[in-house]
């Protein structure tokens, strides 16, 4: 009769025991098996090129030769925007519709004057047409024989060339898009 209380007492140990020693084993496994420079591991991680682009707080981040780029956009986000060839001289005007021109504008100007330094190209701020909003600063168009990167809001995303100018057309997300892309392509990553 006290053989029974005791294997019941055991039996009581001994499963409680093994279900903890299987989940504290899956929970080793998995840890082990998780690899977060991997795609499966990371879901904001992938390989595009040649280059691994992994998404932070600051947006899309690739490793270059010096150091890292930042994008807003990841390169599979872009593939739909064609680019004309357009080839950086080392002098270009970065030139904007004075109407147009508000914070975001401002931000796309500086976005594009980072890459061109870093290309070395020295960006030039310039106008599209004459206005009290631009009275120290060139006004430049397509015709006037010096390379342009004209920026203009629209409603439909354009990326196009005239003569010597780059046209970037588009709402404030699109010319952010484009931005990116020009970038991507001006560093060699696409």
């Amino acid at each position: 009769m006290l053989a029974k209380p005791k294997q019941s007492k055991m039996k009581k140990i001994v499963l409680p025991a093994f279900i903890g020693l299987i989940m504290i084993l899956s929970v080793v496994g998995f840890a082990l098996t998780y690899n977060s420079d991997s795609p499966q591991g990371n879901l904001d991680s992938y390989t595009y090129n040649g280059h691994q682009y992994t998404r932070t707080d600051a947006g899309w981040v690739v490793k270059l030769n010096e150091g890292y780029a930042s994008f807003n956009y990841g390169p599979k986000e872009l593939e739909d925007i064609k680019l004309p060839i357009f080839s950086l001289p080392s002098k270009v005007y970065v030139a904007y519709d004075p109407e147009d021109k508000d914070q975001n504008i401002d931000f796309i100007i500086q976005k594009l004057n980072n890459i061109l330094l870093y290309k070395n190209t020295r960006p030039v701020a310039a106008c599209i047409k004459e206005s009290k909003s631009c009275p120290n600063i060139p006004v430049v168009n397509c015709n006037s024989g010096d390379k342009v990167i004209a920026i203009y809001k629209g409603d439909k995303a354009e990326v196009n060339t005239d003569t010597n100018c780059l046209n970037i057309k588009g709402s404030t997300l699109e010319l952010n898009r484009i931005t990116d892309k020009l970038a991507m392509h001006w560093l060699g990553l696409l």
